[in-house]
């Protein structure tokens, strides 16, 4: 009888541990996917700097041009300042975006850890 009852035990330890091996995998899965979207946000975060200096060269190269056809230099600086505030606009966003995808990966891995440790507190229990 408690040769049985050892064997319930057993199976159910193993099956509670696939079970957490699963939402282990799941859990490994979801960082993956999130670390991808992260280096792509960081690759936007990239582009959209380099567009930034573009657009700065760009208005640089307007702006001679525009003082040698003799446009008044306020029209200039409103024009410039419009398109740095958007792009700074849209730098923020993307800078919160990437934050918020560093966040819940840091979350995640929380809970991986988390995981883990109930997995090898588990472990240890049933080899006891």
């Amino acid at each position: 009888m408690s040769a049985r009852l050892h064997d319930e035990r057993l199976c159910e330890a193993e099956q509670r541990y696939k079970r957490l091996e699963e939402k282990f995998a799941l859990k490994e899965e979801q960082i993956e996917r999130l670390q991808d979207l992260n280096r792509a946000k960081e690759i936007e975060h990239v582009r959209l700097l380099q567009a930034n200096e573009d657009m700065k060269a760009s208005l640089d190269s307007a702006f001679k041009k525009l003082h040698e056809h003799e446009v008044s230099r306020e029209e200039i600086i409103a024009s410039n300042n419009s398109l740095v505030i958007q792009l700074r606009k849209d730098l923020a966003g993307s800078e919160a975006e990437t934050e918020s995808l560093k966040s819940s990966l840091r979350g995640l891995k929380g809970e991986l850890d988390d995981k883990k440790h109930e997995t090898s507190l588990q472990q240890r229990q049933v080899s006891l």
